[in-house]
């Protein structure tokens, strides 16, 4: 199991709340933190982009905040925190 703290810290705002994902699921540090952040803000995509990377345009989130849920390692890794 991967936690949030033990992922180093970089350009992205990473959440402070423990994530436990199953070491089959390889995602990046940022998929985590969106997935944090999704999960947090009530499964707004957009605004989850936002707060990792709150350089990016708000019309980059709307498209890179779905594309993220799109991708089948973010969207298992989400099920998987979703159900603990």
């Amino acid at each position: 199991m991967l936690f949030l703290s033990q992922m180093p810290s970089g350009k992205y705002n990473m959440p402070k709340l423990p994530i436990r994902i199953s070491p089959k699921i390889n995602i990046k540090p940022y998929q985590q933190a969106f997935i944090i952040a999704y999960v947090a803000n009530g499964y707004n995509a957009a605004q989850a982009y936002i707060s990792i990377k709150p350089h990016v345009a708000m019309s980059t989130a709307r498209t890179e905040g779905p594309a993220l849920l799109a991708n089948p390692h973010v969207r298992a890794a989400l099920d998987e925190y979703i159900t603990q």
